[in-house]
């Protein structure tokens, strides 16, 4: 951990976890292709994507055109609702390890327009962030920090103020712990809730992780276990289970070894509470990049 110089955002201090749980959504049927064009210099990318999920019953599509050069970023965006995003981004420009980006999102169909500034600042040992979002609600300012030692410590912050209350609306602190193949994380969220997270690369092959939840305002908690084992080059399963009596279960398999990425998923969420009713779910995702 000593090379570990720079930490993540406080919001990923957890990103093993939700990777480790997260997915294609167990029991839901999905559909997505991912496919990029680049330019022979390549400073233009197109990409477009379409994607459906059962459990939204929508589905969502974009037209994406990147444009990189000398640390400048411009890029276009068409998506499935019909709104148009625009967004110009600068990195290490004028100070190393700054990063900021200007967006503006535009809806032909109501006129909306809404305007965001995210700015993100990387020096050893230090990782903050700085958002400004605008619309005709109002303005919402969000901001975090994250600091780590050599030790492998992390401690961070973020809070959320919102100009339409007058008030600052969330404020969450956390500390993490990160080594090698193992990652601890416990956060305060809006000072009110606990969430505990660890996670363990057990081999090369074999991952497993827990997260804790707890809200003493409304007397709930709630654990989740899960793990994920690589059964060979192109294949792996996952499963996750809650004490709330939920278990999730899923297969991926990657049927191409050579250009474009076919992934096929095969999940099932089963209410082991309630295994006399038509609470459970079967789904299969194909993914193509």
């Amino acid at each position: 951990m000593s090379s570990f110089l720079i930490p993540p955002t406080y919001g990923d201090f957890d990103k093993s976890i939700r990777n480790l749980f997260d997915g294609y959504g167990y029991g839901v049927a999905k559909l997505k292709t991912d496919l990029p064009v680049r330019s022979s210099n390549g400073h233009i990318q197109i990409k477009s994507s379409v994607s459906s999920k059962s459990d939204i019953r929508k589905l969502q599509g974009n037209l994406e055109m990147v444009a990189t050069k000398n640390g400048y970023k411009l890029t276009e965006k068409v998506d499935g609702d019909g709104l148009l995003h625009l967004s110009a981004t600068a990195e290490d420009k004028p100070v190393k390890g700054l990063k900021a980006t200007l967006e503006h999102v535009y809806n032909p169909e109501t006129h909306h327009k809404s305007t965001a500034l995210r700015t993100a600042f990387k020096r050893p040992h230090l990782h903050a962030t700085g958002d400004m979002e605008s619309d005709f609600l109002g303005k919402v300012l969000r901001s975090s920090v994250a600091f780590c030692y050599p030790c492998g410590g992390m401690i961070g912050g973020e809070l959320m103020y919102e100009s339409t209350l007058q008030r600052v609306t969330n404020v969450s602190v956390g500390a993490a712990f990160c080594a090698n193949d193992f990652t601890a994380s416990i956060a305060w969220q809006g000072l009110v809730d606990f969430l505990f997270s660890v996670h363990h690369k057990v081999s090369p092959r074999l991952q497993v992780g827990a997260q804790f939840t707890s809200s003493p305002h409304r007397s709930n908690t709630n654990m989740v276990l899960g793990s994920r084992y690589q059964l060979d080059d192109s294949s792996y399963m996952k499963a996750k289970f809650s004490t709330q009596g939920t278990l999730g279960l899923a297969y991926t398999h990657r049927l191409t070894q050579a250009g474009p990425a076919v992934n096929c998923t095969v999940s099932a969420l089963v209410d082991t509470r309630r295994l006399d009713q038509p609470n459970h779910k079967i789904g299969f995702a194909v993914e193509l990049s």
